[in-house]
């Protein structure tokens, strides 16, 4: 009879792939380090961020399509109207770079949306309204795990506690990746 529960370098080999379609470097660098030290060889490390890779791509071209679809028939976007949205793009790029948990996007999009003079308060309402969006997203696949039958419960984890990283770029405090997302994250 098969082990019914995984073992701790799967885990870790699953958060691998988990943290790299959520954008999470800090989540990224822990748990391959924590994989490492668990005993994964490269092999099986480099197939968990190859697979988590091929997920988000996945992910993202099956909502282009959906996205088109549900748009309809679309117009095309010329240089000049492009041009005339500059000052959208930016915020819209800000929010997506938000939404897709890319924190080093985020810093680069607020950067141009200023640049842009978008307002401070304009831009909060941006980032909430992607917030909102974002957190939605990830209520609704929680809820389409459950219609299968599958429940998430909250793990706690040395590998996500919550840690600041420093501006320097220096690598997280062990017991820690960084994310903010606390010991909820996995």
């Amino acid at each position: 009879m098969p082990n019914s529960e995984l073992q701790p370098k799967e885990k870790i080999l699953v958060g691998i792939g988990a943290a790299v379609v959520a954008g999470c470097r800090p989540c990224t660098r822990t748990l391959i380090r924590a994989a490492r030290a668990a005993g994964a060889c490269e092999r099986s490390i480099k197939l968990a961020v190859e697979t988590g890779l091929y997920a988000g791509t996945c992910a993202t071209r099956e909502m282009a399509a959906w996205a088109e679809a549900e748009q309809g028939a679309a117009p095309e976007l010329d240089a000049a109207f492009r041009g005339e949205k500059e000052k959208l793009v930016a915020m819209v790029l800000a929010g997506a770079a938000l939404a897709a948990n890319s924190t080093e996007l985020l810093g680069r999009y607020l950067g141009d949306a200023e640049a842009l003079d978008w307002s401070k308060e304009e831009i909060e309402a941006a980032l909430a309204t992607a917030h909102t969006v974002a957190r939605t997203a990830a209520a609704k696949v929680e809820s389409a795990a459950a219609r299968r039958g599958f429940t998430l419960k909250k793990v706690t984890s040395a590998y996500c506690a919550e840690v600041e990283e420093s501006e320097a770029g220096e690598p997280p405090a062990a017991g820690g990746c960084g994310c903010g997302k606390g010991t909820d994250c996995g």
